[in-house]
């Protein structure tokens, strides 16, 4: 083997550190052993004093791996071979060893920007046995290293390149995965030591870089125990049970409160480098591993509504989405499912020519008719009354469903809902110009939709290559680009003229630097409606449920 042996940490940010607290011990099962001052948590698995470090940030992202090799020698030789390879590297500094718990090391970026780290000597804390707060058995570590990371580089290629030419992992096999419906990705899965995979580079798009992070278990009981915690939690279940094809693990992959997954499995299979030769895997599973285990369909007259139904109770949170290109229930409200179903049954709906529901011919952004299908959808699934949160088209539904269909709803939270002309910003607004102008002219392009997406959300650095190719492939659909092409495309705002009739207790969320909806056009509906009241997010576009994540869900959990 090279000269790196294991993965050994890894650190990420996260916007809702509060969370993790009982996340990471409740549902994974890690061994929450320090609290730093700046609120970092550091996370144990086995007898090294820190595995993972989750670090209060702006953004939810992976921020630094750290790859172990065997000694001071073996540091040395990757110095020699970054520098004959041309990879600038700095020596870790003494405050960056002592909060790594290691003796030394150094640090460079991949050809992604992705921080890496290469250390030897970290400590063992063997005097102070880890115990899981959950009384499982232990995780598979020691010679295989923390367990395993998925991420998805910018350029594929190059990123394969390097971990192979210059860090020396090895290929242990390929894989073609769909996870869209709509075009394959493909997987390389790299080892490092005898466990099948440290490290996987992937090119589909799913809106982050890092994709997920496995922890491995010894028996298939810690699995289903596991399981059963992660539901017990109202965590949200990315992919359900099932087993991988390549590595032979049996696992489930469960939502962090940071919008990546951890997968947890056991069984993993192990890698002899002198019988074992490269193969390619032409799907990801022997069999389930089912997507969005909250996933459902209804039949709702002619129509199949696709919506995701998750967590109980006796309150139930309707989600209505946006209606941008490549909108749906999933890209909009992924980060606030989760945490939402703690403390409602929460519903999603894909509206017509949306998502995974049916794509008529006809009535394109249809609010009214919208409202008559989502009123539809509650009844045939028996549900007599519900919260509706709407987000921006789904705002303006939800106020039609106030009106028209009164006795259904419960309260209203409408976020980035059009009420009246802006005062303040140009007509039309940047956003909704690029929104009329997406599908007509030339049609369709991603430099259409990135100006799109980069006037909706205030912090650039969400958006990404993958996330723009995700929103791109569910715009562009042969039957979407059908009705979303014909000339009377329904763009025009009339909500203002019915808000005196919405009666219900409302809140109205706006991002302050709203470039699609601006905050100002709510000045309207906050006078005309009896029951309502205004929340203005700073620092914050049109999606205040994907930018602003955590207040945006405990803002709504308490109001509702």
């Amino acid at each position: 083997m090279g000269t790196i042996r294991a993965l050994g940490y890894v650190g990420f940010t996260a916007t809702n550190i509060d969370r993790w607290k009982d996340f990471a011990p409740g549902v994974l099962g890690l061994q929450l052993s320090e609290t730093w001052p700046d609120g970092t948590l550091v996370l144990r698995a086995d007898a090294y004093q820190r595995r993972i470090f989750i670090h209060p940030g702006r953004v939810d992202e992976i921020r630094y791996i750290g790859w172990e090799v065997y000694d001071a020698d073996s540091l040395e030789k990757l110095k020699s071979q970054l520098t004959g390879k041309r990879v600038p590297f700095v020596d870790l500094n003494e405050d960056e060893t002592a909060h790594r718990a290691v003796i030394d090391g150094l640090k460079f970026l991949d050809t992604d920007g992705l921080h890496i780290e290469a250390f030897y000597g970290a400590s063992q804390s063997k005097h102070e046995p880890f115990v899981s707060p959950v009384g499982q058995g232990p995780f598979v570590t020691g010679e295989q290293g923390l367990g395993h990371i998925v991420v998805h580089p910018e350029n594929y290629s190059a990123a394969v390149a390097f971990y192979k030419d210059v860090l020396d992992f090895k290929i242990s096999d390929y894989c073609t995965i769909n996870t869209l419906g709509a075009r394959d990705g493909h997987a390389t899965f790299m080892h490092v030591n005898p466990r099948h995979h440290s490290l996987a580079l992937a090119n589909f798009p799913i809106g982050q870089r890092l994709n997920h992070i496995m922890l491995e278990l010894e028996t298939i009981d810690d699995v289903g125990c596991a399981y059963e915690r992660a539901l017990a939690a109202g965590a949200h279940i990315l992919l359900d049970l099932g087993r991988h094809t390549n590595d032979d693990v049996f696992s489930f992959y469960v939502m962090t409160p940071s919008g990546w997954s951890v997968e947890i499995g056991c069984g993993g299979r192990r890698i002899d480098d002198t019988t074992w030769h490269v193969s390619h895997h032409t799907r990801p599973s022997s069999w389930g591993h089912n997507l969005d285990s909250t996933s459902r369909m209804v039949k709702v007259g002619n129509l199949d509504i696709h919506y995701h139904d998750s967590g109980s109770g006796d309150q139930v949170v309707v989600l209505l989405h946006g209606g941008g290109p490549g909108a749906s229930s999933w890209s909009n409200f992924q980060r606030n499912i989760g945490p939402l179903s703690e403390h409602f049954r929460v519903l999603a709906i894909d509206m017509p020519h949306f998502g995974k529901s049916t794509k008529p011919e006809g009535r394109y952004l249809d609010r009214p008719w919208y409202a008559e299908v989502v009123g539809a959808t509650l009844d045939t699934l028996n549900i007599s009354k519900a919260h509706f949160v709407g987000n921006s088209l789904g705002g303006s539904v939800s106020m039609v469903l106030s009106v028209e269909r009164p006795e259904i709803v419960d309260r209203l939270v409408l976020m980035g809902t059009m009420g009246s002309l802006p005062v303040f910003a140009p007509l039309p607004p940047e956003g909704a110009k690029h929104i009329i102008e997406y599908y007509h002219g030339e049609g369709p392009t991603r430099e259409k939709l990135e100006a799109f997406l980069r006037s909706m959300i205030y912090d650039q650095n969400l958006i990404t290559t993958d996330f723009i190719e995700e929103r791109f492939i569910a715009s562009t659909t042969p039957e979407l680009l059908f009705v979303a092409q014909q000339p009377k495309l329904n763009t025009h705002f009339t909500q203002w003229q019915t808000a005196d009739q919405v009666k219900h207790k409302s809140l109205l969320l706006y991002g302050r630097d709203d470039r699609v909806v601006p905050w100002d056009t709510s000045l309207l509906l906050l006078r005309l409606m009896p029951n309502a009241d205004l929340h203005i997010f700073s620092r914050c576009g049109h999606w205040a449920q994907w930018e602003r994540a955590d207040e945006f869900n405990s803002v709504v959990a308490n109001f509702l």
